[in-house]
Formats: structure tokens, C-alpha cells, sequence
């Protein structure tokens, strides 16, 4: 909160994006494992273009909540349950926020109103899928190109360069110590708005690492294709660029 400690550290960093990218493997999963070989029935030629499109629409899914009736119908995978999977990694993104800004007791309606702030922020992911490659018989690799945000980077220069000293200058150290429950909630709430409102203004005006590529690994078991982890803690890793603070 006002005086940052290790808790926005790379050891959280890597435990909450081991969370995310479980979710994301669900997802992986849920949707790829059921685009069987049965699903195609076309010639070889056509297998790549229908893995390049199961990885499109699983990570749009995921990550904008967007459901292709095409890919829907490809995959066998439900509406229901990519939307829920879909919610599960926002309110896990909105949990990770209060972590890495170090927002101590977040209310219920604090964590409703960043989901939805992360699903604009989701609205302005970069990725690009890119042309699949077979592998032998079982193997399909599938590179994604993404652009990682620069928003939390944005808020904390500008946090770094004054914008929030209002804060810091209305609760003292010392007026912190000497709070009760009820004051230090009131203080914890108005630090996160504050911050939120730091990465509102940035995601007005969202800028954009330079793009690294992932390869995504596709694999056929038992007549299923499936996506192993690692490709996509990777790629959920670039997505969203979060600063060391310390």
C-alpha cells in the first residue's frame, strides 16, 4: 500500500501466474482435448488450419469472453462453461491486482469492479495466431505473437512521479499507525481507487512492449488434441506486463 514489501515480489508474481495459466490449461483442455480426430474430416492438408482455429477461438474464449459459433461447434465445448472459465480468470486477475498493488482488505464490490476493469483491459490484448505446423503425426506446433500491455507500467510511473502524493501527504505514517479497523479500511479503499484510477487513465491510452512469440505445442493422445501447460503459462505471462516494484 504506502510503504510496498515483498509481497509484489516475483515470488507472488509467479504463484498468481501459476494460477492464471491452471486456468488457462482448464480451458486448454476442456477445448482441445474434445476437437478429436473425428472432428476432421477433411483431408491432411486441412488438420493445421482447424488447430490454428481451436487455438483462436480457446484464446479468445479465455481471455475476451468472445465465443465463435464456428468454434463452439469445432470444439464440442459449451457456452456455460467457457463463459464460466472465462469469470474465473478475471475475478483471479482482479484478486492478483490486490496483491501486486498491495490493496490489504478488498470489499466485495471492490473485486466486482475491477473484473470489470479487466475486461477492458482484456478488450485491448494484442495476440496474433500464426500458421500451424505438423510435427509427425502427433505434434502440431502453433506460434502466437503477442504485445504485452504497458498499462501497470504506465501507473506506476506515474505513481513514482507524484500523482498519488496527495495520498501520501493526507495519511502519515504516524496517522496510520494510530488507525482503527474501521479507519484503515476507509485508507485501504481510497488507496485502491486511487490506484485503479492511475490504471484507467493509462488503459485510455494503452501502450505496447515489443512482441515476442510463443509456440504453442499441440499434442494428439489417444485420438485427442491437447495443449500442454507450459506454452500457455508463457503466453499468459506476456499478456499483461507487471513491473518489479521493489
Amino acid at each position: 500500500m504506502a510503504e510496498r514489501s515483498e509481497t509484489g515480489g516475483p515470488e507472488t508474481w509467479e504463484g498468481k501466474r501459476g494460477l492464471i495459466a491452471g486456468l488457462a490449461i482448464a480451458l486448454a483442455v476442456l477445448v482441445l482435448a474434445l476437437a478429436a480426430a473425428g472432428f476432421f474430416f477433411g483431408k491432411r492438408d486441412s488438420l493445421p488450419g482447424q488447430l490454428e482455429k481451436l487455438v483462436q477461438g480457446n484464446l479468445d474464449a479465455l481471455y475476451l469472453g468472445k465465443l465463435d459459433p464456428a468454434f463452439l461447434r469445432l470444439s464440442g465445448a459449451s457456452e456455460e462453461d467457457c463463459r464460466a472459465l472465462h469469470e474465473d480468470g478475471l475475478a483471479l486477475e482482479a484478486d492478483y491486482f490486490c496483491v501486486f498493488w498491495e490493496i490489504a482488505e478488498p470489499s466485495d464490490s471492490l473485486r466486482e469492479e475491477l473484473t470489470e476493469l479487466y475486461k477492458e483491459i482484456y478488450a485491448q490484448a494484442r495476440y496474433t495466431v500464426g500458421e500451424a505446423v505438423l510435427q509427425g503425426e502427433d505434434r502440431c506446433k502453433v506460434p502466437v505473437e503477442v504485445r504485452p500491455l504497458d498499462i501497470m507500467q504506465q501507473a506506476a510511473g506515474r505513481l513514482d512521479a507524484g500523482a498519488m502524493d496527495w495520498f501520501f501527504d493526507k495519511y502519515t505514517e504516524d496517522t496510520v499507525s494510530a488507525m482503527d479497523e474501521a479507519a484503515f479500511q476507509a485508507y485501504d479503499a481510497e488507496w485502491a481507487q486511487g490506484i485503479a484510477a492511475l490504471v484507467r487513465e493509462a488503459l485510455a491510452e494503452p501502450g505496447y512492449l515489443e512482441p515476442e512469440t510463443v509456440e504453442l505445442e499441440l499434442r494428439l493422445t489417444d485420438g485427442s488434441w491437447s495443449l500442454p501447460d507450459e506454452g500457455m503459462k508463457e503466453l499468459d505471462q506476456l499478456l499483461i506486463f507487471y513491473p518489479d516494484l521493489s
